[in-house]
């Protein structure tokens, strides 16, 4: 049945400033002399790279070749790092399965998850070896939404137990948590393998420097409320619905909310931060996949777009 859930908030909204602060993170400079010179003497006899002219280095890729190693990847124009698991240095016992069976034997049970203090020893004891630093991040967050979705399964065995943990290390800017488009605390990321009790990959380890402009902010109250009505900016009511059900909202908090701008050209882009009211929710209906929190955009040219539009501000 087609079911519309319209989320109410019964609550004072808190206020927020005429105008407000929105960021771009900033990129270092792309280009390395140094480095690309030496990448040029290693193609002598291929080509001759010191022959072409205003070259600069984009990324590149190192490969740790020891037992459990992770594959690096320094992308020099998002000024971000990402390790990832090198897949020939760690075991992977499903590639000798040849039946089902064999996959259903290898299947993770709930008993094989680590506690929660146990991922978070392993990801900031990895963080600790390499010199990778959370000065700039917030206390780390574990994405348990699996566990949820566990308890409310009757059936335990159909639950997909996942293979990797994630913890998050929240970006903080100007006291203000950053949270992506699902409502989720936005940062560092640390993905622990669940069988093998290691790292496994780790992204977005970027420079956390940003410059900010000041744009006008939605005031208008009854609009901020029909967008949290329907679950935020990209919410949808279906007209031909006879179904609804109403989802209660915990207070809102002002956070901050990470978007992805497009550059016209569609291939380049920018990384924004703008102040959103998030909710969380209060009474979420048994046995759905609704979201347990929602975010709002306070910024009115944000609203301005289409609600499945392709979002633009021009800093």
């Amino acid at each position: 049945e087609v079911t519309n859930y319209k989320y109410t908030y019964k609550g004072e909204l808190p206020s927020w400033e005429s105008q407000l602060q929105v960021y771009r993170r900033t990129k270092g400079a792309t280009q390395n002399a140094a480095l690309t010179q030496s990448l040029a003497r290693t193609t002598q006899g291929l080509v001759n790279l010191e022959k072409i002219a205003n070259l600069e280095l984009q990324s590149f890729v190192l490969n740790q070749t020891t037992p459990y190693g992770h594959t690096i990847s320094i992308d020099l124009n998002e000024s971000m790092i990402s390790f990832n698991q090198n897949y020939r240095t760690w075991p992977h016992p499903e590639t000798a399965c040849r039946d089902e069976a064999c996959f259903q034997r290898l299947r993770l049970q709930i008993n094989d998850v680590p506690a929660d203090t146990d991922v978070l020893r392993i990801a900031q004891d990895f963080l600790r070896e390499y010199g990778i630093s959370t000065e700039t991040y917030g206390k780390p967050i574990i994405n348990n939404e699996w566990r949820r979705q566990y308890e409310l399964t009757q059936d335990k065995t159909q639950v997909y137990i996942p293979d990797v943990v994630t913890v998050a290390f929240p970006t903080i800017l100007e006291e203000k948590t950053v949270h992506d488009e699902s409502g989720f605390p936005y940062g560092l990321m640390v993905n622990v393998n669940v069988r093998e009790r290691k790292v496994d990959s780790l992204w977005n380890l970027t420079t956390n420097t940003f410059e900010s402009s000041s744009y006008q902010a939605e005031t208008n109250q009854e609009r901020i409320r029909s967008v949290i009505e329907r679950g935020g900016l990209y919410g949808y009511i279906y007209p031909e619905a006879k179904k609804t059900v109403e989802i209660e909202l915990n207070n809102p908090e002002i956070v901050l909310q990470k978007i992805w701008m497009p550059r016209d050209s569609g291939n380049t882009g920018d990384e924004l931060l703008i102040p959103a009211l998030r909710f969380t929710v209060k009474n979420k209906p048994e046995n759905t996949y609704t979201p347990n929190q929602i975010l709002v955009p306070l910024v009115k040219e944000i609203l301005d777009q289409q609600p499945s539009g392709d979002v633009r501000i021009m800093m």
